[in-house]
């Protein structure tokens, strides 16, 4: 690892720490892997003036074997914490963490190596001044699989930023991104199976005492499923992706939440989205998004926003294919809510379709036939319609 200190009118650190690579190896040996990173508060200084703290851990990747049963090593982690607390007129700081490669599998069976997962978080506290905290998790790609072999899964990324001020006129801001690494490519496969893309989650919380702006921006990624190239085999399904962003402050208080599932390959489900944005403040905006899609599926999206005023607001979006619909009690206590399932089952389907004759009457997957204006009986009403049978 490195770390880097500074001091002056105007400062800026930048730390970055590279994992190295584990060895391959050919004639059925096993391959080495890749060194982990983990940079804890490396990047410090002071300043009066503007203070910039920048850190970057990648892991390293793994080895590659070329027969079906020798030992693949494991993709190097990445973890990168950043946090500072002081009084500067603008402190910003950047946390980074990219997980390490799986390695790839060169033969007639056996599997590729998963990537490996990737942790970032940031903290910005400053009494004088703006603060900005900007984080990205990204996991390491999955290995990638020549001659019949399956490739490895994307592994899982992380991201969590925090940015609080004291004060008027101080600005505090937190940007996470997380993004799942992505599934391995199939290259003449043999009814091989592609790697599924890694799971991102993120955090985004900004805080101002005082009368003063607040802004929470969170989105979440999930990997891309891997895709056979050539050969036989099947898809990855996409990751999974949830996403939050918090604000709050005596004057305007904005959250962005954004989650998209990983893009699942050839028929394979992307992963599922949950976004969540809560503000609370004298007044703002708050957006909650959420993407889906997969197999039979074009797509899935799912928006709750609005302007809000005067306390705490909060919106939420869910968006799937092929997983149990949420629960309506999700709902409660939210100021708006979308939800989104694409191919519920049947029994979902009818659940929802319960007591909204309306709309059961047009859409109920069971009924074999529908009333018509001259075969209803007379008691049948638009506000309450008859299904005939």
């Amino acid at each position: 690892m490195s770390a880097g200190a500074a001091s002056g009118s105007d400062t800026t650190v930048y730390v970055n720490a590279y994992g190295g690579s584990g060895g391959s190896a050919q004639g059925g040996g096993a391959s080495g892997s890749g060194a982990s990173v983990v940079l804890v508060d490396a990047a410090g200084g002071t300043a009066t003036g503007t203070l910039l703290l920048t850190q970057n851990a990648t892991g390293g990747t793994a080895g590659s074997v070329d027969s079906e049963t020798a030992a693949i090593g494991t993709a190097g982690l990445a973890a990168s914490s950043l946090s500072h607390s002081g009084s500067a007129n603008s402190l910003s700081l950047a946390s980074n963490a990219y997980g390490g490669a799986g390695g790839a599998r060169n033969a007639a069976s056996g599997g590729a190596g998963d990537g490996a997962a990737a942790g970032a978080a940031a903290s910005a506290t400053n009494s004088s001044g703006s603060a900005a905290a900007s984080v990205a998790g990204v996991g390491g790609a999955g290995g990638v699989a020549n001659a019949g072999a399956s490739s490895g899964s994307g592994g899982d990324g992380t991201a969590v930023s925090e940015a609080s001020t004291d004060g008027d006129g101080h600005t505090a801001q937190a940007a996470s991104s997380a993004f799942g690494g992505g599934g391995g490519s199939v290259f003449d496969g043999n009814a091989s199976q592609a790697g599924d893309g890694g799971d991102a989650s993120s955090a985004a919380t900004a805080s101002a005492t005082g009368d003063s702006y607040a802004n929470a921006n969170g989105s979440a990624y999930g990997g891309s499923g891997g895709f056979v190239y050539s050969g036989t085999g099947s898809g990855g399904a996409g990751g999974d992706a949830n996403a939050f962003a918090s604000s709050s402050g005596l004057g305007q208080a904005d959250a962005y939440a954004v989650a998209y599932g990983g893009a699942g390959d050839q028929g394979a489900f992307d992963g599922s989205a949950l976004a969540r944005a809560t503000t609370n403040g004298a007044f703002g905006y708050v957006n909650a998004y959420a993407s889906s899609g997969g197999g039979a599926v074009l797509g899935v999206q799912a928006s709750s926003n609005g302007y809000v005023a005067n306390g705490t607001n909060a919106v939420e979006s869910r968006a799937a294919v092929g997983d149990p619909t949420p629960a309506l009690a999700l709902a409660a206590g939210l100021h708006g809510a979308a939800f989104g399932t694409g191919l519920p089952s049947d029994a979902d389907a009818l659940a929802a379709l319960a007591g909204n004759p309306n709309v059961d009457l047009v859409l109920d997957p069971v009924a074999a036939t529908r009333c018509s204006a001259s075969s209803c009986s007379a008691a049948a009403s638009p506000a309450t319609p008859t299904r005939c049978r």
